[in-house]
């Protein structure tokens, strides 16, 4: 299943240094050029927590930028009414292309949970990377608390919750 991932989730992991997680989950990701365009709006604010995002997009290619198609437009037009662009365009193409959307965004999650989109997040990502053997329980709590630290408002107090 391919798999298509908010600027939410982007963030977080680039929060702890950890993108490396979604490419070890899932092999190559997609974003949409409205994330991507949020990527650089971030960097532009001086966000450079960021940088390691657009490097892994211009020079090691496994995170893709993939646009709306037509036949997604309507999906897109309707779900940007409540959304933000970046949500509406990973919506659009995950309803349509079957994808995994991978969001922390609440409104984002309800909206793809009304279209039958198969949805994880952040919390999501660091579980599975301990199920996966890629990080341990106390890696990923160390991460998860660093992250709350630095803004994430995390939908659980502690990882080991997600389990």
């Amino acid at each position: 299943m391919s798999v298509i991932a908010n600027n939410t989730v982007i963030t977080n992991l680039s929060l702890i240094n950890r993108l490396d997680l979604l490419r070890k989950l899932f092999g190559n990701v997609y974003i949409s050029s409205e994330v991507y365009q949020e990527l650089e709006n971030g960097l532009n604010y001086g966000y450079s927590f960021l940088n390691h995002a657009k490097q892994i997009i211009e020079e090691e290619k496994w995170l893709l930028i993939t646009s709306v198609e037509i036949s997604e437009m309507n999906t897109f037009l309707e779900s940007a009414e409540s959304l933000h662009l970046g949500e509406a365009s990973c919506i659009a193409i995950a309803q349509k292309r079957k994808w995994l959307f991978l969001t922390d965004d609440n409104d984002a999650r309800h909206y793809a949970i009304m279209l039958n989109i198969a949805l994880s997040g952040t919390i999501g990502v660091l579980r599975d990377s301990v199920y996966a053997g890629f990080i341990t329980l106390n890696e990923g709590e160390k991460y998860h608390q660093i992250m709350v630290q630095r803004g994430y408002r995390s939908p659980i107090r502690k990882l080991k919750d997600a389990f």
